[in-house]
């Protein structure tokens, strides 16, 4: 078995928008309270608000945003795979392998990050996708 564990990423939220007028839109945010919500919530709640929203604004015009880079963690990673072997010998130099493979056998559903710009509010704060589900796969190997 491999056991796969990891914290979360951290994330910076920007404002998408060119609000200091150097001609790049990775400009940050402004941070008008505090982002950090509990994150023992249900997940329903948590993959509809990751961190508080509300918590930033978009800066002045000709201005920095005041939200430091690496402010929020994204979700953590979890994560078994494990591989079952079995050889039999049929006589002579025959022998017979069964096998069973899995990943993420566990079926544990790890959360993508957040959107993080503030100007796309359909995704800001948000999580819509996860990694990959349970996949298990059965072969036999004959060896001679």
């Amino acid at each position: 078995g491999i056991l796969s564990a990891a914290t979360g990423v951290p994330l910076t939220i920007s404002s998408g928008l060119d609000r200091n007028l150097d001609g790049l839109t990775s400009d940050r945010a402004d941070i008008v309270g505090d982002p950090e919500l509990d994150h023992g919530r249900p997940r329903e709640e948590l993959i509809e608000q990751w961190f508080d929203t509300t918590a930033f604004a978009q800066p002045a015009i000709g201005t920095d945003g005041t939200a430091g880079r690496n402010i929020i963690d994204g979700p953590g990673f979890r994560n078994v795979d494990l591989g079952l072997f079995r050889d039999i010998r049929l006589g002579g130099r025959f022998m017979l392998q069964l096998r069973a493979e899995a990943t993420n056998v566990f079926n544990i559903v790890n959360l993508s990050n957040p959107g993080t710009g503030l100007n796309a509010p359909t995704t800001f704060g948000k999580i819509r996708t996860a990694g990959a589900m349970r996949q298990i796969q059965l072969g036999a190997r004959l060896s001679f």
